[in-house]
């Protein structure tokens, strides 16, 4: 969505370092599981065919060890496939996430095709077949693409029920269910999910001055808890005539709770305690669509959505110390943000090839307003003055595209597609002195936007994906307002010039199946940003007399940066040498970024850019049984987050180490056993805070020194999962 359901506003802002660090640890069970939809086991497994097109055609009997029960659970293991992210692209666009069901993309952005894969029962899949991208009339898409042919026949249905268990905390529970059914040429599916998550993390932190001088002691616990419910469904269509409808909607909840306590000893001063709270409500819900027909040549395909998210964010910071009245701040948002696209897709061969031409408008929006309250000595609390803290963001946008695919030759593919896009951004706010709203900016930009892509399969064991693109990047609409951080004692000050980001992207994809023994992949990526998206200085002149500058920082735009990474994933089988029923799953990235810093002009990462990601598993499926145990790793590296006059990274060390054991015969159902974090492993942050930023005699910016150095490490124990699935 074009708002980037704005930075979940001030929420996931202010409380995103504490819920990656903990509530994240919730994300465990579903990265960790995103491997863990595993096996049965059995023989020597049945071995995937060529098809016709050059593809590999993965059969049910492929996965029988495995005891799927979803379409996502044999998805999830396909050698040396996996499921690409779910990206926040601007309006619909071209295909993004690398899967297909009966050879369409999904319609829907919120619903995406992982919550479509796991409403499809396992029995209703006939196949998977695993094509080039490049081949396949679909703008945008290259590299491996997995076709899940899905034929529905009556009622069929899955569910599932996790119980987590953690170190003095109460339960958690993970729990969904889904159906699909079909009625001549009706289809339908439905999912209800409903996760329950009780987290928290507790360690000390040092305080130190810019000599290493320890300032200050702390002992902090924080405790996350929170609710998730969401539904999802789709109904499709098809007529005699080949004409296609499809209907999707979701909505969802979310609730978040969290509390953090300090108690702080430092060397100087007297003792202190300090508590800080900050929840979230929050509902979204979006309904989409796409009808698709023969017109002339070739086939109209119309598409339609429209989403809304409200949420509702409070904070509050309270220090106690004794002999001294309690101080302390509460910031708060209220926002509604939405979107609505409509979009346009005629489709036909000629000239021995493909053709789309495409058009597509959109209108987002994000309407928010901000209080910043500070506690008075009666315990009362009054508002003070934060500046554009309220306003409304808007951007009107339409583009259009042709894009042409064709064969060179028995093994070269090409497809190519150029066109732009025009969008208009309006803020308005509130007048000087809280006077009636008034327009404060308006801009419009034309973008160029396209691809080339080039497929070469040299023969059904190996094939290269060549793509280079010309991409503009999504706008978080909550950049454009002031907000403040009190946990950190930050201050993000609104940004009325920030405009969208502009990349050349260079991706090599090499694949290379090895029979019996799995398949790898190597991924080479790099690129060139302009006006990429970070931290910068944003100066202002209030008038006087005298008039007087102010440098604060927000979320702007450094003229250029460069990326680049490097990725390595695949499956071995250990069957051909005599380990029946074993296999590894293995990725490693790694990525480099440099922009030069606006105030120091050294090259430095990208704020919060990927540096690492290392995941690997291993997993035995024992042969004339129903039993399968695995055991894996993972560990992730982010480049530290800068602010002007601050430099904060937080990482787990040494990664997490995980391991279940699974019984796919319980009475008919699945069962397993999970174990996370088996290290103990522990949560770490590190935060260097400077002087303010000044304006230098020559006129450049000077970052003030060194003023304190934070560290901490929290631990969260080790978690266990206990859970039941099963089919009907």
């Amino acid at each position: 969505m074009s708002t980037g359901m704005p930075g979940a506003f001030a929420a996931r802002r202010a409380g995103a370092s504490r819920m990656a660090f903990a509530g994240g640890l919730a994300a465990l069970g579903l990265v960790c599981p995103a491997q863990s939809q595993a096996p049965p086991s059995g023989p020597t497994p049945a071995q995937p065919s060529v098809a016709s097109t050059g593809g590999t055609i993965y059969e049910p009997d492929f996965f029988t060890r495995f005891a799927p029960k979803t379409a996502l659970d044999m998805v999830a293991q396909i050698p040396g496939f996996q499921i690409s992210q779910l990206s926040e692209e601007r309006g619909f666009g071209q295909a993004t996430q690398n899967v297909l069901i009966n050879g369409r993309r999904s319609s829907a952005k919120s619903n995406d095709v992982q919550s479509a894969l796991d409403r499809i029962d396992a029995k209703s899949v006939t196949r998977i077949e695993i094509v080039d991208g490049a081949t396949l009339n679909i703008p945008g898409l290259s590299g491996q693409v997995a076709n899940v042919i899905a034929e529905v026949d009556g009622l069929a249905g899955n569910w599932s029920v996790q119980q987590e268990f953690r170190e003095n905390r109460a339960p958690g529970l993970n729990a969904s269910a889904s159906g699909n059914g079909r009625s001549g040429g009706l289809s339908w599916s439905a999912g209800l999910s409903a996760g329950v998550f009780r987290n928290g993390a507790e360690g000390p932190e040092i305080v130190t001055d810019a000599a290493g001088l320890v300032t200050d002691r702390r002992n902090e616990e924080g405790n996350f808890n929170g609710e998730n419910p969401s539904l999802s469904g789709s109904i499709a269509y098809e007529t005699l005539a080949g004409s296609v409808a499809n209907l999707n909607v979701s909505a969802s909840a979310f609730s978040f709770n969290g509390s953090e306590v300090s108690k702080r000893r430092p060397v100087a001063r007297a003792a202190e305690d300090r508590l800080f709270e900050d929840g979230v409500d929050e509902v979204s819900g979006e309904i989409g669509g796409d009808y698709e027909f023969a017109l002339g040549v070739g086939r109209l395909k119309l598409i339609g959505l429209v989403r809304q998210e409200d949420e509702d964010f409070r904070s509050v910071s309270s220090v106690f110390a004794s002999g001294s009245a309690p101080t302390g701040q509460r910031f708060s948002t209220a926002a509604t943000s939405g979107e609505s696209i409509g979009r346009g897709e005629y489709s036909f061969g000629a000239l021995g090839g493909d053709w789309q031409l495409a058009a597509e408008g959109a209108f987002n929006y994000l309407d928010i307003a901000s209080t910043l309250e500070v506690l008075q000595a009666g315990g009362s609390y009054a508002a003070t003055a934060l500046p554009d803290g309220t306003a409304r963001v808007e951007e009107k946008r339409a583009e259009a595209n042709l894009t042409h695919g064709r064969a060179l030759s028995s093994d070269w593919t090409v497809q190519a597609s150029v066109g732009g896009e025009y969008s208009k951004l309006t803020q308005t706010g509130p007048g000087p002195g809280g006077g009636p709203v008034i327009e404060l900016k308006q801009r419009d930009f034309v973008r160029p936007k396209g691809f080339l892509s080039l497929a070469w399969k040299r023969d059904e064991k190996f094939d290269l994906n060549l793509k280079a693109e010309r991409k503009v990047g999504q706008l978080d609409f909550g950049d454009f307002i002031s907000s403040v951080d009190i946990n950190n004692e930050n201050a993000q000050t609104g940004n009325l010039e920030l405009v969208p980001d502009q990349s050349w992207i260079l991706t090599a994809e090499a694949n290379r199946k090895l029979g019996a023994f799995g398949a790898v992949k190597l991924t080479l990526q790099g690129g060139t940003v302009e006006d990429i998206v970070d931290q910068v200085p944003i100066i202002t002149t209030r008038p006087g007399p005298p008039p007087t500058t102010v440098i604060g920082q927000g979320t702007g735009n450094i003229d250029k940066a460069e990326a680049y990474s490097v990725e390595f994933s695949g499956t071995l089988n250990f069957d051909p040498l005599g380990w029946k029923g074993a296999k590894l799953d293995f990725r490693a990235l790694l990525a480099e970024s440099a922009v030069d810093d606006p105030v120091s002009g050294q090259s430095r990462f990208i704020s919060r850019s990927e540096v690492s990601e290392f995941d690997v598993s291993i997993r035995y499926d024992v042969p004339d049984t129903a039993w399968a145990a695995t055991i894996g790793f993972e560990e992730e590296r982010d480049a530290a987050s800068y602010r002007l006059d601050q430099r904060a990274q937080q990482y787990q060390d040494p990664g997490i180490v995980y391991a279940f054991i699974e019984n796919k015969d319980v009475f008919g159902l699945k069962g397993r056993l999970m174990l996370v974090n088996l290290l103990d492993t522990g949560e770490y942050f590190t935060r260097q805070v400077f002087g303010p930023v000044t304006i230098g005699a020559d006129g450049d910016l000077k970052r003030g020194p060194l003023l304190f150095t934070e560290d901490r490490r929290r631990t969260f124990g080790p978690i266990m999962r206990i859970s039941l699935s099963g089919n009907f």
